[in-house]
């Protein structure tokens, strides 16, 4: 994961529930349900950064368009102060996670990669070089003397398309799809990014999770976007799903992009995704 200066201020401005937008327009304003700002960087040129505005219901765009720009104007000319910057770079995203604090909650993130016999230690801050020695030796020494055996699985270097299924022991899958994308530079990235988001980008009112998770119940999230680079653009996504019906969604998807394509989306939508986005 390469790191840019500019996520910081993003960061601290959309980045969870802690941040200043959710603060100012979700929880003082009360005019949306969810807001969020990321960073893109884009090789050999200027990155650019998303809000991501998901209005209260009842709530008139226009007032969340107008709060939004208050907001943005207010935390410009004040910035940052040097502690909430520290917090940003350095803080346990607990906002994004809930209130995870022990091994066996931040294992339902990381499950299957994170074992609980296993104990992970990091450092932030000021630490001396003798303590962290003894934490090491008090922890380390609890773990298993072998590591449990793990199935190795073949890896081929060719990039033909197929289907690989990895089993943990888990009911619950998490499905990834893509196709090739479409350049920022493009006189239609906008327009491409509109429609992307319009099909996965907006929340509960997005095209896929009304078909997929409402009206076919065989999801709780779906989501899609454009990843733009220099060398090489890709529109990529994902699906969380049981894995009795993996094959079942992947399907759905496919029939909900053939029908946009071919009756377009609903014009509302269309309106709610550009001022959004």
């Amino acid at each position: 994961m390469r790191h840019y200066p500019n996520q910081d201020p993003v960061h601290n401005a959309g980045g969870g529930k802690s941040s200043k937008l959710y603060k100012d327009l979700v929880l003082d304003k009360d005019v949306a349900v969810s807001v969020s700002a990321y960073y893109n960087s884009l090789t050999f040129s200027d990155g650019y950064i998303d809000i991501q505005v998901i209005p209260k219901s009842g709530v008139n765009l226009g007032t969340v368009e107008r709060e939004l720009e208050n907001a943005i104007n207010n935390f410009m000319p004040k910035g940052i102060t040097d502690e909430e910057l520290q917090s940003s770079k350095y803080r346990y995203k607990v906002a994004q996670f809930d209130n995870l604090s022990d091994l066996t909650h931040i294992a339902m993130f990381y499950v299957p990669r994170l074992a609980l016999d296993n104990i992970v230690i990091s450092v932030a801050g000021c630490a001396k070089k003798e303590e962290i020695i003894t934490l090491l030796d008090k922890y380390l020494s609890k773990l298993p003397s072998k590591r449990s055996k793990v199935r190795k699985i073949s890896v081929k270097n060719d990039l033909v398309l197929q289907k690989v299924r990895i089993f943990y022991g888990y009911t619950t899958e998490c499905d990834t799809f893509a196709q090739k994308g479409i350049a920022y530079e493009d006189p239609n990235y906008y327009n491409a990014s509109v429609l992307i988001n319009a099909l996965s980008g907006m929340g509960l009112n997005s095209i896929l999770m009304k078909e997929l998770r409402q009206n076919l119940g065989i999801t709780y999230g779906v989501y899609a976007s454009i990843i733009p680079n220099k060398h090489g653009n890709v529109i990529a996504g994902n699906i969380n799903t049981d894995s009795s019906t993996a094959s079942q969604s992947i399907s759905a998807i496919k029939d909900t992009l053939s029908k946009v394509r071919k009756e377009g989306i609903d014009e509302q939508l269309f309106r709610d995704t550009k001022l959004v986005w």
